[in-house]
């Protein structure tokens, strides 16, 4: 099992003023929600030093500043979280995302959310890529890639392959 991580929630005077008390709650029903409450803990902080922002959070030594409810943005870890962040801030059409916790968080925040295999499917149904069979072979050997056989034969019958 992996180690439980924290989010460092601001309490500091401004932040309290701002009502981010308000968030901790918000955050605990993410957490409990997207089912990683044995990954992540909540935690106060007594300031982050960044009051001229707004409401803030820390998590893996990125601070969030500006935080209301329907736009706080959850982490899982920092990588997925910095694609979600991205995704919102550059306004992207999809954001790519495959494990499903991950992509349940990502929608939560309004994000539309697409995934590897799907994407590959759409290029080769728009003839960018002439087979899907070697490029699933190349995701396996080259990024790791674990594929469930009964998905692997789905998206290959709508590939026609």
């Amino acid at each position: 099992m992996s180690e439980r991580r924290t989010v460092f929630l601001c309490m500091g005077s401004a932040c309290h003023q701002l009502g981010g008390y308000r968030l901790l709650p918000v955050l605990e029903r993410l957490i409990e929600q997207h089912g990683v409450k044995d990954l992540l803990e909540v935690k106060g902080a007594f300031c982050l030093e960044t009051c001229q922002q707004g409401r803030s959070m820390k998590f893996a030594d990125r601070v969030f500043t500006g935080l209301d409810e329907p736009t706080l943005p959850f982490a899982l870890d920092a990588g997925e979280s910095e694609a979600i962040l991205l995704a919102r801030q550059t306004e992207a059409d999809v954001l790519l995302m495959d494990e499903r916790r991950r992509r349940a968080a990502a929608r939560a925040l309004g994000l539309s959310v697409g995934g590897v295999l799907g994407e590959l499917l759409h290029a080769k149904q728009d003839g960018l890529i002439p087979d899907l069979k070697p490029e699933l072979k190349r995701l396996r050997v080259e990024a790791g890639l674990h594929l469930d056989s009964e998905i692997e034969q789905f998206i290959l019958s709508q590939a026609d392959e």
